[in-house]
Parts: C-alpha cells; structure tokens; sequence
C-alpha cells in the first residue's frame, strides 16, 4: 500500500507517516500488515500525548528488547497524565465552588 492510500484508508496524517519512517529507516514507500501494526502504535503513542523523542526511545528500548524501560516510560508518562488530570479535576472543583457561592449569594 502507497503512503496516499495509507492516508486515505487509515485517515493517518503525514507527521505519523514521518513519525515512522524516521523511527524505521523506511525507504520502500509500500507499507505492509507489519507496518500498519507499528502504525497504529504510533497513532496510539501520538493520542497519548508522547513526544516524538518519547516515541523514539520506546522504539529504541523494544529494538534492545528492554521491556522493563519501556514499560518505565509508559508508567512516568501514565503518571504525568494523572497529574494533569488531578490539575483540571481541581479547576473544576473551583469553578463549582463559585457556581455555588453564587447560587447561594
């Protein structure tokens, strides 16, 4: 399959398609089932939130085999998103205590 027909079968933009070939040395511009499946991690990796130097390093750390790091990585980004996650949970605790201090006034 073409990068064009990629784009257009997978609704995949050209940063991901980039994102890939930079992290595969990709020169062949067919993709195969193999790719897809590295594809959709990279998707996957993206709606996360990962960087690209992130990205890179996962896929630096699987080539080595070194799951424990990977799974080290997927656990600091896991725990920054619950960080942020705990910071919007407290704005919204404010906005809902001043809703209430003016519904109450």
């Amino acid at each position: 399959m073409t990068r064009i027909d990629m784009m257009q079968k997978y609704n995949l933009s050209k940063e991901i398609l980039n994102l890939y070939e930079d992290f595969n040395d990709f020169h062949d511009h067919n993709y195969s089932d193999e790719d897809l499946c590295l594809l959709s991690l990279i998707v996957t990796f993206d709606q996360i939130g990962m960087t690209k130097e992130e990205i890179a390093t996962y896929f630096a750390l699987q080539k080595r085999k070194d799951t424990r790091s990977a799974l080290c990585l997927l656990n600091k980004k896991r725990a920054q998103l619950l960080d942020e996650l705990y910071a919007k949970q407290k704005q919204l605790d404010e906005i809902d205590y001043l809703r209430t201090q003016i519904r109450n006034a």
